[in-house]
């Protein structure tokens, strides 16, 4: 009898040694495809078609913004991306009515780019309206701005060059300003960021300190677009600043104590930023009023510290902020001459500065 009973369950601890084996070849094939799924749905890489908006100009037709999978994004090669109709990452330029006269004169002297175009799109993203006429211009801003949009040394390295219009008030002065032209990137829900899956803001005082800057970004922006960071740039650097004549002691003190708005560590708005819809949850609870007092890159980052979420904004030493505050300019405190920068930091490819270098 006791024989029998234990060959009975033996036989019945077999099948369900045999039950759960095939259920966890069925399950982690399942979790696999459930971990993919999630994976693509923090990358924001899933939404639907979108259609450039009607208040952009582009030097080619809108589009429709293909589906993205988000396991051949690793793998794009410059030579092959022209099967592909649009671009998942985007470089925008913020510009503001003062900025338009000078940057509309320069020309590009790093090359952003190898022999062939990346994934990525060019926007200017101008602070007023297409049909105003900028301080020092003759001609509107779209009218700038698509001619800025045909240079043979845009075209030759980025997927689309368009412009989009903030239309920030005039009665608004910095640093608001700046804030609320941020904002207007993430105004629209259904397409925050114009459908990109991450973009890199380059404001008007960035140089490139080597050619193929563009293409050291890629991995940065993969690393956005899954959701792994949310905010990669750079933190205030002293040891890029030179100076001729020497502070105050007390204000020397106050601007390099780390409590300093200077010194504590947040990621300089000129970033690279993703689209998940953690991190736009945040532009949207936070964002929808323009702090006064400081940047939005510093507001933004102490309420990454509050919410214990330090860890998705990443100091890369691919970005140096180099741009004494205007306080310390007055000490003829300044950003170090750009050779001397690159063999100082070799890992360093943009800067935000406090001239155009370029």
């Amino acid at each position: 009898m006791r024989k029998e009973m234990f060959v009975v369950t033996l036989a019945v601890v077999s099948a369900i040694m045999a039950l759960a084996f095939v259920r966890s070849i069925f399950g982690l094939q399942q979790s696999r495809d459930s971990a993919d799924l999630v994976a693509l749905k923090r990358a924001n890489l899933d939404s639907a078609d979108i259609h450039a908006s009607a208040n952009s100009t582009s030097r080619s037709p809108a589009r429709r913004r293909r589906r993205w999978s988000l396991a051949e994004l690793p793998t794009l090669k410059t030579g092959g991306f022209s099967r592909f109709s649009t671009a998942p990452f985007a470089v925008v330029m913020p510009i503001f009515s003062g900025e338009l006269q000078k940057l509309s004169a320069r020309k590009l002297t790093a090359r952003p780019c190898g022999d062939d175009p990346l994934p990525v799109d060019l926007i200017f993203h101008y602070s007023g309206s297409a049909g105003e006429l900028p301080r020092g211009l003759n001609e509107t801003a779209e009218v700038v701005l698509n001619d800025m949009a045909n240079r043979k040394e845009v075209e030759d390295c980025f997927h689309d060059v368009r412009a989009e219009y903030a239309e920030v008030e005039d009665s608004i002065q910095y640093p608001e300003a700046a804030c609320v032209h941020f904002g207007r990137m993430f105004t629209k829900p259904e397409r925050p960021l114009w459908g990109y899956s991450s973009v890199y803001q380059m404001e008007y005082d960035i140089t490139a300190l080597r050619a193929g800057w563009l293409t050291h970004l890629m991995p940065l922006f993969l690393m956005a677009a899954k959701g792994d960071a949310w905010v990669i740039g750079g933190s205030f650097n002293w040891d890029c600043i030179g100076h001729t004549k020497e502070l105050p002691k007390k204000l020397f003190k106050g601007w390099r104590s780390p409590w300093s708005a200077l010194m504590d560590g947040h990621i300089n708005g000129n970033a690279i930023y993703t689209s998940h819809h953690d991190f736009l949850d945040i532009v949207y609870d936070e964002l929808h009023e323009c702090w006064n007092e400081a940047g939005f890159d510093y507001a933004m980052s102490k309420i990454a510290k509050i919410r214990n979420i330090w860890d998705k904004w990443r100091d890369d030493p691919t970005f140096l902020n180099c741009k004494p505050p205007s306080e310390l300019r007055n000490y003829t405190f300044a950003t170090l001459p750009l050779p001397e920068i690159a063999k100082k930091f070799p890992d360093a490819w943009l800067v935000h500065t406090d001239a155009n270098f370029q």
